[in-house]
């Protein structure tokens, strides 16, 4: 169905069709006209600078570098398909996509192009147009519906409207409606994956798909090794059909042979450390819009509120809490499970304070056009798909990777908030606090992910049986190894003189070493951390004497030019205390270097 702003399609773009040549240097005199060459000397003059002015115009010369790439590209592309006759409508604007993909140009790279294009044609004098070229996405969405039958949209608009759950018990051959409607994005993705089924296998009639059309779609799906791809589709589309069997518009279900898919629950997820270096505020600019947007959805969004990718894409700026507790309250009409408005505390607002603060400076200067959270760098609201790709594109700029060594999504990174933070391990919240925070309509799903088949838990449970059984806790030399408090750090009374917070923390002793998680527990053991509000604040002295007078294993293993049995031996024969932080092992300088001395 054609919505009222789309202009007629039918028409061409261009009032007359123009000759090649001519239509080129259109273009590049658009660009001239967009990008004068006085503001691109003005940007190379203030390299160098860092006011964001200075940034802003500097912009403009990547910009026109952008645009006259893109013109290089199409005239090469007309150049190759023999188009002397230019006559500019949508189905040649997805030609000029496909010959770039086919010229293996990657992904990001031709959007860019398919963009500019786009916009260098619509800016193009007004009595040379006749309409606007509009998005690919808009023309697909307009022709949406065509070469099928009248019933086919009026059935899937019914089932996004009104789809829903089956009766308990319902047999699938005789299924029975319930009123419980199916969640609204579930919906209309099933209407979207509907579409999908029909195009491959060319039908028109939704009422007319039979057993041997499933049959076929299997079949193609199979060809190409992706039988399992398949049996996803058609086993996501089932509600539909079961839908339209209980209701009597079809007799029976074509889909009644397709097995179901076995479900594989996604365990993986993001470890200490790589979390750590998301929290880590000194390896983040600032003054960078797309650094800091990154940053705010992959920790503050999809890590420590816990959100689902598309909850994060919905998010407006008037969701955000910051007052004295950085919070939000998620609207019932972005979830995926439509409940009450959820409010949500940030467990981590030592970090995500001060990102959603910045990240709110830097998108006013966007002047954005939407009251959406997260918005591109032209201000206007950035999709799901789009959020998933800066979060992809953030973590591997930090070299931030799974447990099984893949780069993270938003889903990966919610996933980690509850693996990471249950008790006894990181922020040691409970199994309600963890329910609340996902969102799960039981809480029988957050502990079978989160509890019973949580991988940290289930190895500390393993090590645990294995050293009361003596079978672990030995080094080179077969004796067990053991650490002790040293009587230098001792346990302290913490005052606001010698308070600092976890940030600077964490900046003083990052040269051996430590995460947050291993310094905390550690700290807490000797009595100098603190909590304040959901923070936490270390004693000065505790940090400083950590960060100057302690080598780690290595650092003192090289020092002494020891192997490690040497080192182990000297330790074990000369009673030499250490201090175990998670997995770093410290030992005191000056112990160090008495020993080097003496040799």
């Amino acid at each position: 169905m054609v919505r009222s702003h789309i202009p007629d399609l039918s028409k061409p773009v261009l009032a007359s069709a123009m000759e090649r040549d001519e239509f080129l240097r259109l273009l590049t005199e658009t660009v001239e006209q967009m990008y004068p060459l006085e503001h691109r000397k003005q940007g190379k003059q203030d390299r160098g600078t860092h006011s964001l002015t200075s940034k802003l115009i500097r912009k403009t010369q990547v910009r026109y570098n952008a645009c006259r790439s893109t013109i290089e590209k199409f005239t090469q592309f007309l150049t190759d398909k023999q188009i002397c006759q230019v006559v500019i409508d949508e189905e040649l604007f997805q030609s000029f996509q496909d010959h770039l993909i086919k010229s293996g140009i990657p992904d990001s790279y031709h959007r860019n192009h398919r963009s500019q294009i786009r916009k260098l044609v619509n800016a193009l004098p007004s009595n040379l147009l006749q309409r606007k070229l509009v998005p690919l996405a808009e023309f697909r969405k307009a022709h949406k519906w065509d070469k099928f039958s009248a019933d086919t949209p009026k059935i899937l608009e019914d089932f996004v409207r009104n789809g829903r759950k089956l009766k308990t018990r319902s047999s699938r051959q005789a299924p029975e409606l319930s009123s419980v409607l199916l969640s609204k994005p579930y919906r209309e993705q099933i209407a979207n994956e509907t579409l999908t089924f029909l195009r491959a296998i060319e039908a028109t009639d939704i009422l007319q798909i039979s057993a041997d059309d499933v049959e076929e779609f299997i079949d193609d799906y199979e060809s190409e090794g992706k039988r399992h791809t398949a049996i996803g589709i058609l086993d996501y589309i089932r509600p539909l059909f079961s839908n339209l069997l209980a209701k009597g518009l079809i007799k029976t279900d074509p889909l009644v042979d397709v097995p179901r898919k076995e479900k594989k629950e996604n365990l993986d997820y993001v470890d200490q450390a790589g979390i750590d270096k998301l929290a880590d505020l000194s390896t983040l600019d600032m003054n960078d819009f797309m650094d800091v947007r990154g940053r705010v959805l992959a920790f503050s969004l999809y890590y420590d509120f816990a959100l689902r990718n598309r909850e994060g894409s919905l998010l407006k700026t008037g969701d955000l809490k910051l007052d004295d507790i950085t919070s939000l309250v998620l609207p019932k009409a972005i979830q995926k499970v439509q409940r009450e408005d959820s409010l949500l505390f940030s467990y981590f607002p030592h970090v995500t304070r001060p990102l959603l603060e910045r990240y709110l400076q830097l998108r006013a200067s966007k002047s954005p056009t939407t009251n959406n959270l997260i918005v591109t760098d032209e201000g206007t609201p950035m999709a799901a798909d789009g959020c998933r790709g800066v979060v992809r594109n953030h973590c591997e700029k930090l070299g931030v990777k799974t447990y099984e060594g893949k780069t993270p999504t938003p889903h990966r990174l919610r996933h980690s908030f509850g693996t990471l933070n249950h008790k006894p391990l990181g922020c040691c919240l409970d199994i309600v606090e963890i329910k609340e925070q996902y969102r799960h309509s039981t809480i029988e799903t957050t502990y079978r992910l989160y509890f019973a088949k949580n991988p940290i838990l289930k190895k500390q449970r393993y090590v645990a049986r294995m050293q009361s059984n003596g079978s672990m806790g030995t080094n080179v030399s077969g004796q067990t190894s053991t650490s002790v408090i040293p009587q230098s750090i001792k346990p302290v009374s913490l005052n606001a003189s010698d308070c600092i917070s976890e940030n600077e923390a964490m900046r003083q002793v990052r040269g051996i070493g430590l995460d947050y998680r291993s310094l905390r527990e550690y700290a807490l053991k000797v009595g100098s951390v603190q909590k304040n509000g959901r923070g936490y604040e270390y004693s000065k002295s505790f940090i400083t004497d950590l960060a100057n007078s302690y080598f780690t294993r290595k650092e003192a293993m090289d020092f002494l030019n020891m192997d490690r049995n040497a080192f182990f031996n000297w330790t074990k024969d000369e009673d030499v205390k250490f201090i175990q932080i998670g997995q770093v092992g410290l030992f005191r300088k000056d112990r160090v270097l008495a020993k080097k001395r003496s040799r």
